[in-house]
This record gives structure tokens, C-alpha cells and sequence, in this order.
């Protein structure tokens, strides 16, 4: 069938003064490559004295960071004759104190707006509701009582 419409197509193409391939192009095929191993799963395990000559390293330079770190603080302190702070830990839990009374009075707060505010919500509906009552009284007593009192 679809050599069949092949050849229709190249007979219509050379009717109509075209060149015609009699065979349609076939895609290049790429070999399968050999000899390349496939990729393994599996990463290669570390050497153990690799790992523990790395973690040696990594271990200087951080101390090697930290006196430097500390020999630049003291040099700062010496050139601005800046004395270190002395922190207690009465002065640390003093602060702890402070900030937990900090935390409780603003939650207190927060909680004193919220009722203060459905308060006033509950306010607001009951005078709402009041005011529809008064309408409506009104306008009966002014179809019961209308022709005799016409209001105030």
C-alpha cells in the first residue's frame, strides 16, 4: 500500500515537470557503539584513608579560621581599647525573663483587642436589631393608631 502510493506520487511529480525520487530518503543510522561499557549504578567506593586525610584537612583549616577570627578580635580590641562584655548567665536569664514577660503582655494585648472588637461587633448587631424593632413598631402603630395620633 504504501509503495503503491509511492510510486503514484512520483508518476504525479514527473507529470507535473518535477523530479521525482522514486525511493523516499531513509534516516542515517547511527551504529551502536561497542567495546564502551554501560554506566555503572554504582559510584566507586572512597578510599577510607582519602575520606580521613580529607576530614583531617577540613579540620585545620577550620581551627586555622578560628585563630584567625580570634587574632583579628584582639587586634580590634587593642587598637579601639574595647573590653569585652562579661555576660553572666543571671544576665542571660534576666533577658530570657524580660523577653518571655515581652511575649505574654503582647499576646495579652492582642487578646484584650480581639475581644474588644467582638464586643463591639455584638454591639453594633443589638443596636441594628433594636432599630429594626423601632421601624417596625412605628409603622404599625401608624396604621393602628393613625387616624387618631398622627405623632409627635
Amino acid at each position: 500500500m504504501v509503495r503503491a502510493v509511492a510510486l503514484g506520487l512520483a508518476a504525479s511529480l514527473s507529470l507535473m515537470g518535477l523530479p521525482a525520487l522514486a525511493q523516499p530518503e531513509k534516516p542515517d543510522v547511527i551504529p551502536p557503539t561497542q567495546g564502551v561499557a554501560t554506566h555503572d549504578p554504582q559510584a566507586p567506593k572512597p578510599d577510607p584513608a582519602a575520606e580521613a586525610k580529607a576530614k583531617a584537612d577540613a579540620q585545620a583549616k577550620a581551627r586555622a579560621r578560628a585563630a584567625e577570627a580570634e587574632r583579628r578580635f584582639n587586634e580590634r580590641v587593642r587598637a579601639n581599647e574595647v573590653k569585652p562584655v562579661d555576660i553572666t548567665k543571671a544576665d542571660i536569664v534576666r533577658a530570657r525573663v524580660e523577653a518571655e514577660a515581652k511575649k505574654k503582655a503582647k499576646a495579652e494585648a492582642e487578646r484584650k483587642a480581639q475581644e474588644e472588637a467582638a464586643a463591639r461587633a455584638r454591639i453594633a448587631e443589638t443596636e441594628k436589631r433594636a432599630a429594626e424593632r423601632d421601624r417596625a413598631w412605628d409603622a404599625q402603630m401608624k396604621r393602628s393608631i393613625g387616624g387618631i395620633c398622627k405623632g409627635c
